[in-house]
């Protein structure tokens, strides 16, 4: 009889390490679409854009729709593959931060709400239109800054890595970079990311093959 036992494990933990990159990639990807929305609900309470408002109102199904998979992908992961140490706390992990992400989702969504039913004159004129605004702004700029600091200790003084160069250890790292994937496309993004396809594992974690570059070159060439 042929033993083939030792051709399934290895495609049984394969199709597993894909599992998990499709979640981590979902969950990334959720919260930049939470992102975006706060970005545009901002936009449309400073301009009082009623129609990007109502796109974000729109929206908020999309990031309700991605919580409920990325939820019943988690509990699949953990009835049928039982994980243990990293992999149950990343499975767990993604279910604490999906709900979290939601959230801003909804809270992305009220801004839009306040500009379909006040108009935003009104909130001027009390003296709250500014700050909520600039609290906004802060917001995002916290976000970005912290994805385009990691992206800069990835570099270096490099102008060009790879993802083999990044040494990922834990769950932060990881979910940053698939942001800054995500983020690339941003024209204010000070980076680009070339995905190469495939994938490689280190540190337990299934990492996509790309190519960072920086758009400005440290040396001005």
């Amino acid at each position: 009889l042929v033993d083939r036992r030792s051709n399934t494990m290895p495609s049984v933990r394969k199709s597993y390490d894909e599992e998990l990159l499709q979640l981590d990639t979902l969950l990334a990807r959720m919260g930049h679409e939470a992102g975006a929305a706060i970005e545009s609900a901002l936009t449309a309470l400073r301009n009082d854009d009623i129609e990007l408002a109502r796109s974000v109102v729109a929206r908020d199904s999309q990031i309700d729709a991605s919580e409920h998979e990325i939820e019943h992908r988690c509990l699949q992961l953990l009835l049928r593959q039982q994980p243990v140490a990293s992999d149950l706390r990343k499975v767990s992990t993604a279910l604490k931060m999906v709900t979290d992400v939601e959230r801003i989702g909804d809270q992305a969504s009220d801004i839009a709400e306040l500009v379909l039913h006040l108009h935003a004159k009104s909130t001027d004129a009390v003296g709250v239109l500014e700050d909520i605004l600039k609290m906004g702004d802060d917001v995002l700029k916290m976000v970005k800054r912290s994805i385009a600091a990691y992206v800069q200790g990835w570099l270096g003084d490099a102008d060009v890595r790879y993802s083999k160069d990044l040494n990922i250890k834990d769950d932060k790292s990881y979910i940053m970079s698939l942001l800054a994937v995500l983020t690339s496309g941003d024209s204010a993004a000070g980076h680009q990311i070339k995905e190469l396809g495939g994938s490689f594992h280190e540190n337990g974690y299934s990492i996509p093959q790309m190519q960072i570059r920086r758009k400005e070159k440290k040396n001005g060439f």
